[in-house]
């Protein structure tokens, strides 16, 4: 008798911490659905043969956050946010960009590709295509690789490099990209020595320049982190958090070092710096590369600048940016203006065309950048349509810049400018049908 309670005891031993935690665990799950069960953050991405972001093709996922749950986010055959493409569409359209075109914060069919797919195969005959391969974290080195192993077969007839001059050229230098971040190289970036740019690939190379060890036990390390993020992203998510609480607090309890390339702070002042006049030699001499292998292909370059907080003023990346188009003779267009025109015809509040909790754009930013877009082209004549059709699609956009928010948005204007929660649901589709020009 002593021995079966012996038993029992032991087995209970076993069983009651098992119970829990499978309780403890599931309580989490309900207490914390927003933050882990459809979490995105980097769990998503793995690295291709050169080090690019790509995702899971034909994977589905969902991103929640604290102001917004977005849960139809299609990745299709090619690794991007995007429906399967058309490949023998008579006109294609690429888009190269960063996370403002992977649209994460918005639902399918409201990110900015989509809106000008729909916009302009309303109105022409000819089936129009268009190309999203917007990626989080990118620059324009990452861009200029990611249009020669993703597009360049496709032969794209027009490529749209939307530019965020908050960090794009900053993300082009690997000294800056290790001095502000403050963490290994992952992706592909470039470095200036004897006024010379050289382009790495290899992160083994760069870690081991910058870091100055061998690093076949931090490049086993980074593997495995990415298996886990691959296969186990909630996992991955919850070990980044616990990071990056960590790392916030050691920040705040460390002195900032005022040596002038530390911080993003410097980004929007004239470069006086030799890393941040190395970083703008960077970008230029990749567009120019870009420019040419586009044109090579028989395709043509526009760089879209795109709008930023404070949505209110032109900074000196975008100046310079301008120039260095103008004077290597690139094609560019800066949606600032009409990002400002469109806020102050309406009066719109804060958050503007982002998220109190989120910086990217809502979906009327989306909205606006693709009208913005597809006039620029149509009137700039980059498109082989007739007369007939570029009238009908101008005055159509032209009533489309002039739409109240809220009939654009539907339930979600309350949701986003009420600081309430966006749940991904807007207007969008039925406002471009509905105001169609016969």
């Amino acid at each position: 008798m002593n021995k079966i309670k012996y038993l029992v005891f032991r087995a209970l031993l076993v069983i009651i911490p098992v119970i829990v935690i499978i309780s403890v665990g599931a309580g989490m799950v309900k207490v914390i659905p927003n933050k882990y069960n459809n979490w995105k953050q980097n769990a998503f991405y793995f690295r291709d043969d050169i080090n690019l972001n790509i995702f899971k093709p034909n994977s589905l996922y969902s991103w929640r956050k604290d102001c917004f749950g977005i849960t139809s986010i299609h990745i299709n055959s090619h690794g991007f946010r995007d429906v399967d493409w058309d490949l023998n569409a008579q006109y294609k359209i690429a888009i190269l960009g960063d996370s403002y075109m992977e649209g994460f914060q918005v639902s399918d069919g409201d990110y900015t590709a989509a809106i000008m797919r729909t916009l302009l195969n309303l109105h022409i005959k000819s089936k129009i295509e268009v190309f999203n391969t917007g990626l989080s974290g990118n620059g324009t080195v990452h861009e200029l690789y990611r249009y020669r192993k993703y597009l360049k077969t496709f032969k794209p007839d027009i490529v749209l490099l939307f530019f965020l001059v908050g960090n794009d050229f900053r993300d082009n230098s690997c000294e800056l990209s290790v001095a502000i971040n403050k963490n290994k190289i992952e992706m592909p970036c470039a470095y200036v020595e004897a006024n010379v740019v050289t382009y790495e690939t290899n992160v083994d190379i760069l870690n081991r320049k910058y870091f100055d060890k061998h690093n076949s036990v931090y490049r086993n390390y980074q593997n495995l982190k990415d298996n886990i993020k691959y296969k186990y992203p909630t996992i991955a998510a919850i070990a980044k958090d616990l990071k990056d609480t960590l790392s916030y607090k050691a920040k705040v309890g460390a002195t900032v070092e005022e040596d002038g390339i530390s911080s993003d702070k410097y980004i929007y002042d004239p470069p006086i710096k030799q890393q941040w006049l190395e970083a703008w030699q960077i970008t230029e001499e990749t567009l120019i590369k870009l420019n040419q292998e586009i044109i090579a292909d028989g395709g043509k370059l526009i760089i879209v600048i795109n709008a930023e907080n404070p949505y209110s003023t032109i900074r000196y990346p975008e100046i310079r940016l301008m120039d260095i188009a103008n004077k290597d003779n690139i094609s560019i267009l800066s949606l600032t203006t009409d990002f400002i025109a469109y806020k102050d015809m309406f009066a719109l509040k804060q958050p503007y065309f982002s998220f109190y909790c989120d910086g990217h754009w809502n979906p009327l930013g989306h909205f606006i950048a693709a009208n913005v877009v597809v006039k620029y082209i149509i009137d700039h004549d980059y498109l082989p349509i007739d007369n007939a059709e570029k009238q009908i699609i101008l005055a159509q956009i032209v009533n489309n810049l002039n739409i109240n928010p809220k009939e654009i948005l539907g339930t979600g204007y309350d949701q986003i400018y009420k600081n309430s929660y966006f749940k991904g649901k807007t207007n969008i589709k039925n406002t471009l049908k509905a105001n169609l020009v016969s």
